[in-house]
């Protein structure tokens, strides 16, 4: 009797084996499956917050390069200017530096 329920055992394992190398996509737990699908949308969610984060930062960081060579512009043409009689000459947005030493 107890060999009869092994030799049923070996051919039930059998027919789940064959069943499963035959269609394996039938095989995953639907809870697996909503598991799956929460993490494709985190993982959607995180990449769209990361690259509006990308370019937000790429932006600005176009927009303080143009500020500091517009800084920088306007620092040249200052050093580059003829001796004026007072400050009055001076464009009024224009930074004047003053090195002491």
């Amino acid at each position: 009797m107890a060999r009869v329920q092994l030799l049923s055992g070996a051919v039930d394992r059998l027919s789940c084996v064959r069943f499963v190398s035959q269609f394996p996509g039938r095989l995953q737990n639907p809870a697996t499956m909503s598991v799956d699908q929460d993490i494709q949308r985190e993982h959607a969610y995180q990449r769209e917050h990361l690259e509006k984060t990308v370019s937000t930062l790429k932006k600005r960081l176009a927009s303080d390069n143009q500020h500091h060579h517009d800084d920088n512009v306007r620092i040249m043409q200052v050093r580059c200017m003829p001796q004026r009689s007072s400050w009055k000459d001076i464009p009024e947005k224009t930074v004047v530096f003053v090195f002491v030493s």
